[in-house]
């Protein structure tokens, strides 16, 4: 699989297509792990739906061909398992992968939330994200859309 450097939306989501559908083949040939190079750069963004994948279909994403900074900032952000911990936070600039359970009380979400939005340095979009519970929307979301199946 590959992430190279692609602004242009389109093209980024056929990237991922086509590295989706190679970790499907992967599992298909009963391989249980798979390569990723990073041509230069990637957000958690753009490699969480990787992750949320290889993780559903037990496949291993090795990433060590990669720059020795590419290396790193993929362990910061716990790439592919990711982090159900919320000390992270303590120490880090970095939003990581974070593994939030459904049906997680809601201590815990909004502990989660107060403490991306406390990283926020902008203020008017710090106040605005503090009157939206974003997560708990989604988590009732998912919710209703689980029970709807």
């Amino acid at each position: 699989m590959e992430v190279t450097d692609e602004f242009n939306t389109l093209r980024r989501l056929a990237q991922m297509h086509i590295n989706l559908r190679t970790m499907k083949q992967c599992t298909e040939s009963n391989r249980k792990s798979i390569q990723l190079r990073i041509e230069n750069w990637v957000t958690p963004f753009g490699v969480l739906p990787l992750a949320v994948y290889a993780n559903t279909l037990g496949i291993a994403i090795t990433t060590g061909r990669n720059k020795r900074s590419v290396r790193s900032y993929l362990q910061r952000i716990y790439f592919p398992r990711g982090i159900s911990d919320l000390n992270w936070i303590k120490s880090s600039s970095y939003l990581p992968i974070s593994k939030l359970r459904i049906k997680t009380d809601d201590q815990y979400l909004t502990r989660y939330e107060d403490l991306i939005i406390s990283k926020i340095k902008n203020k008017k979009i710090r106040a605005r994200a503090f009157k939206i519970n974003y997560l708990k929307q989604l988590e009732n979301e998912t919710l209703n859309l689980k029970q709807t199946m």
